[in-house]
């Protein structure tokens, strides 16, 4: 929760973050339970994109936390 909260901070470096915390983040992602279907589908596809290396999709999918109505809490 805190590299994604780092992530959405005006200025971030979303890359930066991104690659150096790959694993991490899939880790997290792996043990977060969604509230919903919509953040479900967030999830899994911000950890593909992490697994495959596609650091752009990612970031899209960090970018999305604001706009597509994704649900987030303690994982």
């Amino acid at each position: 929760m805190d590299l994604l909260s780092q992530m959405q901070a005006p200025d971030a470096d979303v890359a930066g973050i991104l690659a150096a915390n790959r694993e991490t983040l899939i880790s997290g992602l792996d043990a977060f339970q969604p509230p919903d279907e919509v953040t479900a589908t967030w999830r899994d596809d911000l950890a593909a994109a992490l697994q495959a290396g596609d650091m752009a999709t990612a970031a899209d999918q960090v970018a999305a936390l604001t706009t597509a109505g994704i649900t987030l809490s303690a994982c």
